[in-house]
């Protein structure tokens, strides 16, 4: 089931489709973006989700997520790679490599927390497995 899911998590994030994401996030889910480890932002639920594009959408044009690697364990997603946008404030290009920490139940998403170090997402992983 995770995994399924979590390509078409990755699918509707490329595609830029907020609402099939939000479709697939449960009223509880807790999001946690990259820029929480600079603000501690956080969003929660479908409209969270919603926010979580909105937000993004504002900063970035042409985010795309390639993933490399895909580990599971129970509903639990481990995804590796990179991610790649432009700025829209400076027009600069950004290319960074990403872990990706997916969390379903009942065939929702209940958990999503990004990682600028794969390393780290992959500790994390571990640790919950």
């Amino acid at each position: 089931m995770g995994p399924d899911l979590a390509r078409q998590f990755v699918a509707a994030f490329n595609s830029r489709d907020a609402d099939a994401a939000a479709a697939m996030t449960a009223p509880d889910a807790v999001l946690v973006p990259l820029r929480a480890s600079v603000d501690a932002t956080t969003y929660r639920g479908p409209n969270g989700m919603r926010e979580f594009f909105a937000a993004s959408d504002v900063q970035w044009e042409g985010l795309h997520m390639e993933v490399d690697s895909e580990e599971r364990e129970g509903d639990q997603v481990l995804l590796i790679g990179r991610l790649t946008a432009r700025s829209r404030d400076v027009l600069a290009p950004a290319d960074n490599a990403l872990g990706l920490l997916l969390d379903f139940a009942d065939g929702m998403l209940v958990g999503a927390r990004s990682f600028p170090d794969p390393q780290e997402a992959e500790e994390a992983f571990r640790r919950n497995a």
